[in-house]
């Protein structure tokens, strides 16, 4: 069984109005032993989608830039692409950016995206998006699969064709992994010929664990058997108010589960996803003012984590100065 792997998942960004908010508790995360952050993306927000989910958001390749110069280990989820919306040169080219100023620390979560308002805003085809991102993420591939001495990648799709460009630098990583997302089945078949990891969206752990075990299934049907270890998920923390998410609109069956407030019960909980097949789960606390969040992210450390075996090993330990100062604002 694989060891589990928290993360902390920061929507809504909304009660984060100052990028500083958002960056202390980070820093804070990262010294308090987690994993990952995960953060989503929407570019636009039509008025009826609002409804349903935040309309305040930030542009997350720019927030982890930043975020890369304050922190040295924490890893950088982009939970997820959306990656119809962009051509798959300026993704793969952003992403390689991060992944060299953070000195290989980006997962790429992959989405095909749901909210067909923001399609059309964006005059991106709705009904295309699972073909375009199928086509897309082989480009990326080739593209930051590209070498010395040329550095010179070609590919010739359905919607993207390329020769005789030069891409360079590519990615930190020998291979920036690739969680595909979704909540359709879909995502299975994608995940096994594509992906580096799954992230599924919503339903409950019996679902759930019959997705990790179809998406291994298939995957020895290509010859990928080691080709994918991770699989991911996110989790409401039930620490006052329940955050509401948008699982529900993009189709899945239920929405996600909850961790109970009893750090027993918790501990429970993430021990029967791992389990399950599950090696990252992400934690989204429900707190809408920073100082709680903070208090909140403590008291999971001190009553879940610790006991799990995932301490963070020294408050400041190893911390570049301008880190340990950032934490020392959330924790003073």
């Amino acid at each position: 069984m694989q060891a589990l792997r928290l993360g902390v998942n920061f929507y809504p960004f909304s009660r984060f109005p100052e990028p500083e908010q958002l960056f202390d508790l980070v820093v804070l995360c990262e010294a308090l032993g987690f994993y990952h952050v995960h953060m989503g993306e929407h570019l636009i927000v039509p008025k009826k989608s609002a409804q349903i989910m935040d309309s305040f958001w930030r542009d997350t390749s720019c927030v982890y830039s930043a975020l890369s110069q304050l922190t040295r280990r924490i890893r950088f989820v982009y939970g997820i692409v959306i990656v119809p919306y962009r051509h798959p040169i300026q993704t793969a080219r952003t992403l390689a950016t991060v992944d060299q100023l953070s000195k290989g620390r980006v997962i790429m979560g992959c989405g095909v995206g749901w909210d067909a308002l923001e399609f059309e805003a964006l005059g991106v085809p709705y009904k295309e998006r699972g073909a375009r991102t199928d086509d897309y993420l082989r480009a990326i591939r080739a593209l930051w699969s590209s070498q010395a001495p040329d550095y010179a990648p070609e590919y010739d799709g359905r919607f993207v064709k390329f020769r005789d460009v030069i891409f360079r630098p590519g990615t930190y990583q020998k291979q920036l992994p690739m969680w595909i997302g979704g909540a359709a089945k879909a995502a299975i078949p994608r995940a096994a010929a594509l992906g580096q990891g799954l992230a599924p969206m919503g339903g409950n752990l019996e679902w759930l664990s019959g997705l990790v075990q179809q998406t291994k299934e298939q995957l020895a049907a290509n010859g990928r058997e080691q080709d994918i270890e991770d699989f991911a998920f996110t989790m409401n923390c039930d620490y006052g108010e329940l955050v509401v998410h948008h699982a529900l609109a993009a189709g899945a069956a239920e929405d996600d589960l909850t961790l109970g407030p009893e750090p027993a019960r918790a501990i429970e909980q993430l021990l029967q996803w791992q389990a399950a097949g599950y090696n990252h789960v992400t934690i989204r606390f429900p707190d809408r003012d920073p100082a709680k969040f903070a208090d909140s992210l403590r008291r999971f450390h001190d009553t879940v984590m610790k006991p799990l075996g995932g301490g963070g090993g020294g408050r400041h330990a190893g911390m570049r100065p301008q880190t340990a100062r950032a934490v020392s604002k959330v924790t003073a």
